[in-house]
């Protein structure tokens, strides 16, 4: 039930005016009033990746998350050629110092023992020689996959007979092969810094620092000289080495 606002007089619910005194029944809004303004209407939520319905949203700094995955490693051209000029420098490097052996075993022995006896002791020192050689190819064309299983700081110290002694720290990466063989690499300070203890790594064929299966977003390391340039680069600056990201 309603009455009117000016004499009060009852109103039924069809009236719009006072039968009394013919005043409207509701009062009308002044005409100085600011109307209302309806509630700003508010952003939609940012929409889930595509084909993963209940994905966050990408971050804007989703440059900053780190990378995973094995790169095309050495099966690449480029890190083939890289590893098989390697490959070449070591055995020619390894042919000279052959021949320095036997020159200096053969003028040794040249005045104490007769031909057949310098030729003797010549050739075990090649056969040695070869060994060591073959070892150390093979140990640089392996490839497995493994884990960080320690990081250690050597400080040795070289002394000297005109002047102080000098000290300087070695940096190494103890790796456990999925064979169960542990291998020992000594990297620059940067790298060592950057493999954690735990990650996964992968050795490649020709290269002596393992590859990470988690990279830095913004840098990447040199699987050859183990030093750290920046993930834009194809090559390493200080050996030439293809870079794997």
């Amino acid at each position: 039930m309603a009455f009117c606002m000016k004499c009060g007089t009852r109103l039924g619910d069809a009236d719009r005016f006072c039968p009394a005194c013919g005043a409207a029944a509701f009062a009308a809004p002044p005409a100085d009033a600011a109307p209302t303004s309806a509630p700003a209407p508010t952003a939609p939520p940012p929409a889930p990746a595509e084909g993963f319905p209940d994905a966050a949203p990408l971050r804007a700094d989703a440059a900053a998350i780190p990378r995973t995955g094995w790169s095309a490693g050495s099966e690449t051209p480029a890190a083939k050629a890289f590893a098989a000029r390697k490959e070449c420098n070591a055995w020619i490097g390894f042919g000279v110092a052959v021949a320095l052996i036997l020159l200096v075993v053969v003028g040794l022995f040249a005045g104490a023992a007769d031909l057949a006896t310098r030729l003797g002791a010549a050739a075990v020192l090649a056969f040695v020689a070869v060994v060591v050689a073959l070892r150390s190819s093979a140990r640089r064309n392996a490839r497995w996959d493994g884990v960080v299983a320690d990081k250690r700081i050597r400080t040795k110290t070289k002394r000297s007979e005109h002047g102080p002694s000098r000290t300087h720290r070695e940096y190494e990466l103890v790796f456990q092969t999925s064979a169960g063989k542990r291998s020992v690499v000594r990297v620059t300070p940067s790298a060592y810094e950057t493999f954690q203890v735990g990650e996964t790594v992968r050795k490649l064929r020709g290269y002596g620092i393992p590859e990470r299966w988690t990279k830095d977003p913004d840098r990447t390391v040199c699987c050859h000289c183990s030093n750290l340039w920046d993930v834009s680069k194809d090559a390493c600056g200080r050996c030439g080495a293809p870079l794997f990201r």
